[in-house]
């Protein structure tokens, strides 16, 4: 059966071009010119998708998109718009769009995402709305694995994974810098990774480039900035795919004023800053490196356009099971021990142990133990001492109990830094969920700067007990 295509485009050159891309493709597709007539006929046909220019004669995309969503909520939309910014990206997303592509839009960019839509979004029977009846309240989207379908290289469905997913997806064709925030072991590199591949056409034929800022001395990382008589800069490398910054804050100051040189560079260049994705990563707080002097602030907003936070892996739940059994399955096949799965005991073990090392911590752990061991179960003797010596005396104390003994004022640091830190490092949201002004955290963060403690350093006191 032909699936039907819901074009919404006000501009006849553009809509004849997109029409014919998607007929080619063997859709049927119906044109609506405003955001009226396309409201008609979302809620009288059964659309496979909805393609969307954002800007229309009558009323604004982002507008229509929800009064659609309160139709179907799970029609996929993908959303096409010449404000090619984040901000408009973030947007269109929040309101249930599922691809985001700026204009012009090429031929195998349309086809690929209309389909992606397809696949991932879904497409339940259209409630229809007889003429004057009052407007259906919008109804939550279902529960859908393939709506939030894991990026490439992924395992897990736990919430904190749907929104990077969704986030990932979001941004990975806006052609702007990306910012990945995540605590070592977490996924960072495998998101640039399933950016990179989402990016680009033929992510297998376009450069994927390193730097790892951290692991480098200052004349190597200057030298991978500027290039050298033999190799060329990390950007120019990149050239038609992909350059990962990973850890910038631990690059030089003159490593960054040459990246900086370099981006400046880059954006003066008619064309060529849509050919280099950028993608910088780190397991720090950018703010706060930021105001300790380690990460320029000029570059800092440079980098910093679209953030995605890649979660710990003690957030995702039922996730560090799945992901276990994935890693017993793909090296089963390298030992002799026949492994099959988790004793039920390890599996509880895992869901509360707080994985330090996240994924990288499990991973390196299955292998060593199918490597260690025989199965057909990983049982709890396995697992090292140290593991779940640390995990009984994590378990054996409250989380006051770093805290006592200590004065007020610590304690009261302890907890807004902390706080800061769950929410990302975002002040204002750190100040509503303590139930106080954004101005009076900057006071105390700024007092404790003059004191001279910083307040990273009071945080892994608390966790250390003092230690």
């Amino acid at each position: 059966m032909t699936q039907t295509i819901l074009l919404v485009e006000d501009n006849p050159t553009q809509a004849a071009y997109y029409t014919q891309i998607l007929s080619d493709d063997g859709f049927e597709v119906t044109h609506a010119g405003t955001a009226a007539e396309a409201l008609d006929l979302y809620s009288r046909a059964a659309p496979a998708a909805v393609v969307l220019d954002l800007l229309l004669p009558d009323r604004d995309g982002l507008e229509l998109i929800q009064d659609c969503q309160a139709l179907a909520p799970q029609i996929p939309f993908v959303v096409l718009t010449a404000q090619s910014t984040i901000q408009t990206a973030v947007d269109a997303m929040r309101h249930g769009a599922s691809e985001f592509l700026p204009k012009p839009v090429s031929d195998t960019h349309l086809r690929r995402a209309v389909h992606n839509a397809i696949l991932l979004g879904g497409r339940p029977a259209l409630k229809v709305v007889a003429a004057g009846a009052a407007a259906a309240k919008p109804t939550p989207p279902q529960s859908d694995p393939m709506r939030a379908a894991p990026l490439p290289g992924f395992t897990g469905f736990a919430p904190v994974m749907h929104e990077l997913y969704r986030q990932v997806r979001a941004v990975s064709r806006s052609g702007v810098p990306i910012f990945l925030r995540g605590p070592t072991g977490s996924g960072r590199l495998a998101s640039a990774k399933a950016i990179h591949v989402l990016a680009h056409d033929a992510p297998e034929a376009a450069p994927f480039i390193k730097l790892i800022a951290s692991v480098m001395c200052p004349d190597a990382q200057l030298a991978a900035l500027t290039g050298t008589e033999d190799t060329p800069d990390v950007i120019t490398a990149a050239m038609g795919g992909t350059a990962y910054i990973a850890e910038p804050c631990t690059l030089s100051d003159q490593a960054q004023a040459a990246l900086m040189e370099r981006l400046h560079r880059l954006d003066a260049t008619p064309g060529r800053s849509a050919k280099v994705q950028l993608i910088t990563a780190t397991t720090r707080d950018p703010f706060a490196e930021v105001r300790e002097g380690h990460l320029r602030e000029d570059l800092f907003h440079r980098l910093y356009v679209a953030p995605v936070r890649v979660p710990a892996l003690s957030e995702r739940g039922e996730d560090v099971v799945a992901i276990a059994n994935a890693t017993l399955r793909r090296f089963e096949t390298r030992s002799e021990g026949g492994f099959v799965g988790l004793e039920p005991d390890v599996a509880d073990f895992f869901r509360t142990y707080e994985w330090p090392g996240n994924v990288r911590q499990l991973i390196n752990l299955i292998k060593s133990t199918v490597l260690l061991h025989e199965g057909p179960l990983i049982t709890m003797d396995m697992l090292p001492m140290e593991m779940t010596t640390r995990q009984h005396a994590n378990q054996s104390s409250t989380p006051f109990d770093s805290l006592l003994g200590r004065s007020l004022a610590d304690v009261e640091e302890v907890i807004i830094e902390e706080t800061i830190r769950q929410q990302q490092g975002s002040v204002p949201r750190a100040a509503r969920v303590l139930d106080v002004s954004p101005s009076t955290l900057y006071r105390k963060r700024e007092a404790w700067a003059k004191r001279g403690a910083r307040p990273s350093e009071a945080t892994r006191r608390a966790g250390s007990g003092g230690a």
